[in-house]
């Protein structure tokens, strides 16, 4: 799907797609003024602005694509929340090359003011591209929003919530996290295996939380002021 098309002004209560379980492939598809809100989250539930959720056994590309939205959910109980797909499961695979996200996500739509509010207390996955990303990798993309974060229990990152065995390369992140309680908030994001993110992903050291895992010395901060970014995306 895609092709050069753009999607304006859409209402829905779980993005484009609420799942993807077989092959699925956009390209050159543009998400403008889209919002998606559910004021009933279920324990679980996946959004994205593509995909909610890709199941078990899925097999998805996003390429040269991006996403404009506003995500409003239900902050009260578990859910998977990305600017791109919210979840994809750890036996499915989603690769993701040069597309975007500037997506802002509210927990309570009428906190106009905070873009991205998470405060309940069980354990979330938000980010910026992806929420929880079992399986696959993201290349050449970037994302940017802000998010304010109240509880100590969610894992929340500019590009990723939690890898656990995808990788990342030629990214960039000026996503903004403001009021971070926990170590699983993270700059670009939390990564079970630390070889996965790759040493040309970045943050902006300007308006990001500037927090990553300690071993990387703060090789990944970055400041858009003093150079040009645009060639990590050239691959």
């Amino acid at each position: 799907i895609g092709n050069g098309y753009a999607i304006k002004n859409m209402k829905t209560t779980n993005g484009l797609l609420k799942s993807c379980s077989g092959t699925c492939t956009v390209t050159s598809l543009a998400l403008y003024n889209m919002t998606v809100i559910d004021p009933d989250v279920e324990n679980g539930e996946a959004f994205g602005a593509y995909i909610g959720e890709v199941k078990p056994g899925a097999n998805v590309t996003i390429v040269s694509s991006i996403a404009d939205s506003v995500i409003s959910v239900d902050g009260n109980k578990k859910c998977y929340v990305g600017g791109i797909v919210g979840k994809c499961n750890d036996d499915a695979v989603l690769n993701i090359k040069k597309s975007a996200s500037l997506c802002d996500i509210y927990e309570n739509i009428t906190e106009s003011n905070v873009k991205y509010n998470i405060s309940n207390t069980t354990v979330s996955y938000i980010g910026g591209l992806v929420g929880y990303h079992g399986n696959g990798s993201v290349t050449g993309s970037y994302s940017s929003g802000y998010i304010k974060n109240t509880h100590r229990y969610h894992y929340i990152g500019g590009l990723v919530g939690f890898s656990k065995n995808a990788s990342y390369t030629n990214g960039y992140t000026s996503l903004c996290i403001t009021n971070a309680f926990t170590g699983s908030v993270k700059s670009i994001g939390s990564f079970l295996e630390p070889s996965n993110l790759g040493n040309n992903v970045y943050y902006d050291k300007t308006v990001s939380l500037q927090r990553q895992e300690s071993y990387l010395n703060d090789t990944h901060g970055f400041d858009p002021k003093s150079a040009d970014y645009t060639a990590m995306f050239d691959n």
